[in-house]
């Protein structure tokens, strides 16, 4: 990250006199700066590891509250010069907070601005009429999730239309949107707080809207920080720069860009926001693995089949069955439920021919089953692999890749790199099917045909491979 040199200015630390010289980049929302001490050999116990909150006025006049600062790396020492130098990180960079001396780091609202979410959002800022005018759209934001603490909803700015003839002698006039979260707490808190609630949404919004989300930019507001003009309070705006800003990263899978299928409108409807944040510890590391899938636009077919079943058997031990006794009892459950001709079928669908009893551990391939099965709700498009081996073929392309054992190949099948690329979108569909069902989708058959509009049917690939083989005698490269 590239950072620029903002300024130099004066400030006092545990009583001790140092020069600050700040550095930031506000694309990517690096804060650095540099204190300096006039000491050879200073102590590293100089300054604290740690500094919480610390108010710096350059000598060109700019004013900044840097927090949660961050010691990194050690010391410098110039002796010729008789200077030490201390490297601090700021999580936090705050401007146009009034006075430097009453600033508190409580706030009630922050606004998280963020591009590349009108389509997800479902909502624009302007309109056009029957005579295809453009006019400013009135819309109110959508609250999405409210809890006793706090409230969190979802809106779009936009920039003025032209209002005055003169602004219509412009050149070129510019129309652009903001999507925005709007994150309200009942009772002012700290700016850690609220950055904890924003990476839980934007983290249900990134994995429904198959793209990464960095705001561009973040407003604060706190009633206790204000301004008076004649009589009138007007809450200072606040502005935020953090290393949650980035510029937004275009993602895709496979090089290919896929349509949002999943709206807001959807997960407002299914009630998703709340199912999913009253959950979000038993999820956080299932979105994490998806979402590093996402955000790794390299990433090779291999490496995606690793990362998408370990994200299937972390679901499974987290929502279905975490031991063998809870899987015992799930699947008992599951049998109860069927008929006596059913039950020594998908016994050996869940358990294996071997149907042991004894086994100590639930094994990768009973998980895969038990997420095929999907409680009878549906009938996943597995491609050309039988049902009953399906579970079996994967965990052993798995195992294969892991421990890379060439006698496994003599006892299962085993998918080549060609065959794990179709076979991805199959496991990403199991898993967006299992994971949207937890927050609400209970239209089992939408959902599953939602996901094939966007990963599409192993059998649909495999027969476009087919046709390429018989007409051109070779495959085509997936």
């Amino acid at each position: 990250m590239e950072l620029r040199y903002n300024g130099t200015g004066n400030v006092v630390i545990e009583g001790k006199e140092a020069v600050c010289h700040l550095y930031t980049n506000k694309e990517e929302g690096g804060v650095l700066f540099k204190l300096e001490v006039q000491d050879a050999l200073a102590s590293e116990l100089t300054f604290p590891r740690i500094l919480e909150q610390l108010y710096v006025e350059l000598s060109n006049g700019y004013r900044v509250i840097l927090l949660n600062c961050t010691r990194v790396g050690g010391t410098s020492s110039k002796i010729p010069s008789g200077i030490t130098t201390f490297t601090f990180n700021a999580k936090y960079h705050i401007t146009d907070f009034g006075s430097g001396e009453e600033f508190e780091n409580k706030f009630d609202s922050i606004y998280f601005y963020t591009l590349g979410l009108l389509d997800w959002g479902g909502i624009y800022a302007y309109g056009i009429d029957k005579e295809y005018k453009v006019f400013d759209e009135k819309k109110e934001d959508i609250s999405i999730y409210e809890d006793e603490e706090i409230l969190v909803s979802y809106g779009v700015s936009g920039s003025f239309l032209p209002v005055h003839e003169s602004e219509l002698a412009r050149d070129i006039i510019e129309l652009k949107q903001e999507s925005y979260f709007k994150i309200e707490f009942k009772k002012a808190t700290e700016l850690n707080n609220f950055f904890d609630v924003f990476k839980k949404i934007k983290r249900l919004a990134e994995f429904t809207a198959l793209k990464t989300i960095h705001p561009n930019r973040i407003e604060a507001y706190s009633n206790s920080n204000f301004d008076m003009i004649d009589e009138h309070k007007f809450i200072r705006k606040i502005n935020v720069l953090s290393s949650e800003v980035n510029e937004t990263i275009p993602s895709s899978y496979d090089g290919i860009e896929r349509l949002v299928t999943i709206h807001l409108e959807e997960l407002a409807r299914n009630d998703s926001f709340n199912k999913y944040m009253s959950r979000y510890d038993l999820f956080e590391p299932i979105i994490e693995l998806y979402l590093e899938m996402l955000y790794n636009k390299d990433i090779s077919n291999v490496r995606l089949f690793l990362s998408i079943i370990e994200a299937l058997e972390t679901y499974h031990s987290r929502f279905k069955a975490n031991t063998i006794d809870d899987f015992n009892v799930r699947l008992q459950t599951l049998l109860g439920e069927m008929t006596e001709s059913n039950k020594k079928y998908y016994e050996d669908f869940l358990l294996g021919e071997s149907n042991n009893k004894n086994q100590r551990f639930i094994f990768l391939k009973n998980r895969l089953a038990d997420l095929l099965l999907a409680d009878n709700k549906v009938s996943f498009d597995i491609g050309d692999i039988e049902r009953m081996e399906f579970s079996d073929v994967i965990s052993s392309t798995r195992n294969y890749y892991i421990h890379y054992d060439e006698s496994i190949k003599t006892r299962a099948r085993i998918l080549s790199e060609e065959e794990i690329s179709i076979y991805n979108r199959t496991l990403l569909v199991i898993l967006e099917f299992h994971l949207y069902t937890e927050i609400g989708f209970i239209n089992e058959q939408y959902l599953l045909k939602k996901l094939y509009q966007r990963w599409e049917r192993a059998s649909s690939i495999l027969d476009i491979e087919r046709a390429f083989t018989h007409k051109y005698g070779e495959q085509k490269n997936s």
